[in-house]
Protein backbone atom coordinates (compact mmCIF):
# COMPACT_ATOMS: atom_id res chain seq x y z
CA UNK A 1 0.00 0.00 0.00
CA UNK A 2 3.16 2.38 0.35
CA UNK A 3 4.63 1.09 -3.04
CA UNK A 4 8.57 0.28 -1.11
CA UNK A 5 10.22 -2.59 -1.68
CA UNK A 6 8.68 -6.06 -1.09
CA UNK A 7 10.48 -9.40 -0.17
CA UNK A 8 10.87 -11.40 -3.84
CA UNK A 9 12.89 -8.14 -4.81
CA UNK A 10 9.80 -6.46 -5.90
CA UNK A 11 9.06 -2.75 -6.13
CA UNK A 12 5.87 -1.12 -6.84
CA UNK A 13 6.59 2.45 -8.43
CA UNK A 14 4.23 5.08 -7.43
CA UNK A 15 3.45 7.57 -9.75
CA UNK A 16 6.24 9.83 -9.86
CA UNK A 17 8.88 7.11 -9.97
CA UNK A 18 6.21 5.59 -12.65
CA UNK A 19 6.48 8.68 -14.69
CA UNK A 20 10.53 9.23 -14.38
CA UNK A 21 10.94 5.76 -15.11
CA UNK A 22 8.83 6.13 -18.56
CA UNK A 23 10.51 9.83 -19.25
CA UNK A 24 7.23 12.14 -18.85
CA UNK A 25 8.42 13.57 -15.82
CA UNK A 26 11.64 15.03 -14.29
CA UNK A 27 13.27 12.75 -12.13
CA UNK A 28 15.15 9.49 -11.11
CA UNK A 29 12.97 6.75 -10.36
CA UNK A 30 14.06 3.87 -8.14
CA UNK A 31 15.71 1.79 -10.99
CA UNK A 32 17.74 3.17 -13.83
CA UNK A 33 17.29 6.39 -15.23
CA UNK A 34 14.86 8.85 -16.20
CA UNK A 35 13.11 7.14 -19.45
CA UNK A 36 14.52 4.16 -18.88
CA UNK A 37 11.83 2.07 -19.89
CA UNK A 38 13.37 2.83 -23.79
CA UNK A 39 16.02 0.64 -22.41
CA UNK A 40 13.81 -1.87 -21.77
CA UNK A 41 11.98 -2.18 -24.32
CA UNK A 42 15.35 -2.24 -26.04
CA UNK A 43 16.39 -5.25 -23.98
CA UNK A 44 13.26 -7.24 -24.21
CA UNK A 45 12.53 -6.83 -27.79
CA UNK A 46 16.82 -8.20 -28.68
CA UNK A 47 15.82 -11.44 -26.72
CA UNK A 48 12.44 -11.95 -27.91
CA UNK A 49 14.41 -11.59 -31.25
CA UNK A 50 16.36 -13.67 -30.73
CA UNK A 51 14.16 -16.75 -29.31
CA UNK A 52 12.08 -16.02 -32.60
CA UNK A 53 9.24 -14.28 -30.99
CA UNK A 54 9.81 -11.03 -33.35
CA UNK A 55 11.69 -10.64 -36.72
CA UNK A 56 12.76 -7.24 -36.13
CA UNK A 57 12.95 -4.63 -32.98
CA UNK A 58 11.03 -1.62 -33.52
CA UNK A 59 11.26 1.20 -32.14
CA UNK A 60 9.56 2.13 -28.46
CA UNK A 61 6.77 4.13 -29.97
CA UNK A 62 5.53 1.60 -31.71
CA UNK A 63 4.27 -0.32 -28.29
CA UNK A 64 4.49 2.16 -25.94
CA UNK A 65 1.35 4.59 -25.14
CA UNK A 66 2.67 7.44 -23.03
CA UNK A 67 -0.20 9.51 -22.98
CA UNK A 68 -1.72 7.80 -19.68
CA UNK A 69 1.05 8.49 -17.08
CA UNK A 70 1.68 11.58 -18.58
CA UNK A 71 -1.74 12.89 -18.60
CA UNK A 72 -1.81 11.26 -14.69
CA UNK A 73 1.64 12.67 -13.88
CA UNK A 74 0.29 16.33 -14.37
Amino acid sequence: DDGGAKDGGRWVFGLEESAAFMGVQDGDPPIGENGEIKKHWKLTSDWWKRFGFIEEVKPPEAGIDLTPIAAAAK
